[in-house]
């Protein structure tokens, strides 16, 4: 997958920003015909196609790998709607909040060996400028050891070496989270927070005060924070990756 290559370092994404490491420029067909590329089917009932993957968007829609669980709750007025995201030679589908004629839009990009995911259009409001946190971070994660890269990353970026020795991924087991919501979080944690939330393992660890886990899910480790609001721009049980069309 596309997405698996965009995660591999510096290397790896200068080739992929080339398409390919020491490719030269494709050879000339000696076919001088015109080939007319087909013309696409208009969509059922008359709906409209998302631009970037080329989708009929109720197509789109049955395309979505939603997990158990409801959506999350809009204000009066909104509604979820299909919405894509380019990821490399990928697309990323999902669903977002839609109000008053805005829909809300994940803007995605490169940090160091992660995906990095923040909102480039907020229907609910919510801050968008280039400083943000990330609502979603995307790295790598082995089929046959789905919690080792997760735990790992998290570890990592916890100051005291004796607190990341004591942290685990387990699964997160809240109502309202979806099924699979994993958190890194000390082992043998308390039954119940004497003092208030309670947070452990650093920024991608347990907080008991704030929306954050991972999903292990298409072969990678998705970290969302998703902040203490109510509402949510985005509905993340929808996320799901399909190839980029090609130009041919």
């Amino acid at each position: 997958m596309a997405l698996k290559t965009y995660l591999l370092g510096s290397l790896t994404v200068g080739c992929f920003l080339l398409q390919a490491c020491g490719a030269g420029a494709p050879p000339k067909s000696d076919n001088t015909a015109i080939q007319a590329k087909p013309v696409a089917q208009e969509c059922r009932n008359g709906g409209d196609r998302l631009p970037e993957s080329g989708m009929c968007k109720d197509a789109a829609i049955n395309t979505l790998n939603l997990g158990s669980g409801d959506a999350p709750i809009l204000p009066d007025g909104c509604s979820w709607q299909i919405q894509e995201s380019r990821m490399a030679m990928d697309i990323l589908l999902y669903m977002a909040a839609s109000c008053d004629g805005k829909t809300s839009k994940l803007a995605i990009g490169v940090g160091a060996q992660q995906v990095e995911m923040t909102l480039e259009e907020s229907a609910l409001g919510l801050p968008t400028d280039d400083d943000q946190t990330p609502v979603i971070r995307v790295i790598t994660s082995d089929p046959d050891a789905p919690y080792a890269n997760l735990e790992y990353f998290t570890k990592a970026a916890v100051d005291d070496p004796a607190e990341a020795a004591n942290c685990v991924a387990r699964p997160a087991g809240l109502d309202g989270w979806p099924e699979d919501a994993i958190v890194v979080d000390i082992k043998n944690p308390p039954a119940e927070d004497e003092d208030g939330p309670r947070s452990a393992c650093g920024p991608y660890g347990f907080a008991g005060d704030n929306t954050q886990y991972w999903r292990v899910f298409n072969d990678f480790a998705w970290f969302f924070d998703l902040g203490q609001d109510a509402y949510q721009d985005i509905d993340v049980r929808s996320l799901t990756l399909v190839p980029a069309p090609s130009d041919n």
